[in-house]
């Protein structure tokens, strides 16, 4: 039987990152393959130092799993731990998935180039890990629109609001975070992907007129759900760069806005059902087309 290691695993993130690792997971036993362990991912966030992992599982499995999600970009400390991973287990089969690129620099893209296989998450990545790459490059969306709940019955939702990263978005923006009308808006009953969880969460976007965020992967639910979202800029392209699945354009809010300016914001986005549906139907699309089975399949048979 293949044995397997998997590193970054998010599940403590929130419950957008368990729901990808939850297609990890599912993806390996569809394969039959052994998990020897699932390290925990980015440390450096919660504990500020390098994850911890054994060498020795490392060694005797076959094949490394690695959860890209939204750590590698800018050279963070993360990111780097990662391609220096790859680098240092270049004897081994090491798997790079579900991975977001941006501004990383020429030691970590010589570092991927012995990486046995790459799958980037959205059209910018992908181009840009094209550049220097070799080996087998997928593009397939990020792996929780897999995750296609039952329809559960509901009252209409109205706009419901997500989460924000208040300081990012405005130091991203140029703007005091005191400053964000935005913010005072979003107290409003929404929802909230460190509490609830998948499942809920994109049938309360079903019953949704818009969804206003900051946050990957509630737009991700959003896009499960075909519910029109709003996002806030945030200091990756790993949002805006889900339009070009469909050939469209995603452009953040605008956070120098008053409160009485966004409602007409919000009343264009709803209007704009075209739009989104491109959007919808060329991620979901992508997504069913992806098998990350077979890929992982080669890699095995190399």
């Amino acid at each position: 039987m293949t044995s397997v290691c998997i590193l970054n695993d998010t599940t403590r993130f929130h419950l957008g990152s368990a729901t990808v690792m939850g297609q990890i997971f599912k993806t390996m036993d569809r394969l039959g393959w052994q998990i020897n362990a699932s390290f925990l991912g980015n440390s450096f966030m919660f504990e500020k130092r390098e994850p911890l992992i054994d060498e020795a599982i490392v060694e005797r499995s076959d094949i490394i799993v690695i959860n890209g999600e939204g750590s590698v970009h800018h050279d963070q400390p993360m990111a780097v731990f990662l391609m220096d991973f790859i680098a240092r287990h270049r004897h081994k089969k090491v798997c790079l998935i579900n991975t977001l690129w941006q501004h990383m620099g020429p030691e970590s893209e010589a570092k991927l180039r012995h990486a046995a296989m790459v799958v980037a998450r959205d059209p910018q990545s992908f181009r840009s890990i094209q550049r220097f790459y070799q080996g087998p490059l997928h593009l397939a969306p990020d792996l929780s629109s897999r995750d296609i709940p039952p329809l559960t019955p509901m009252a209409d939702q109205g706009v419901l609001f997500g989460g924000f990263y208040w300081k990012q978005h405005a130091k991203v923006a140029g703007v005091d975070v005191e400053t964000l009308a935005l913010k005072a808006m979003a107290s409003a009953p929404g929802i909230d992907l460190t509490r609830e969880g998948w499942h809920l969460t994109v049938n309360k976007l079903r019953h949704a007129r818009l969804l206003v965020t900051g946050k990957f992967h509630e737009v991700m639910a959003a896009i499960v759900a075909r519910c029109p979202f709003v996002f806030c800029p945030v200091s990756t392209h790993k949002i805006e760069m889900l339009g070009e699945f469909a050939g469209e354009r995603l452009v953040p809010l605008d956070m120098r806005l008053s409160r009485q300016q966004y409602p007409t914001v919000f009343d264009r986005a709803i209007a704009d059902k075209d739009h989104y549906d491109r959007i919808f139907d060329a991620v979901l699309g992508a997504s069913r087309a992806f098998d990350l089975e077979a890929a992982l399949r080669e890699v095995e048979a190399s």
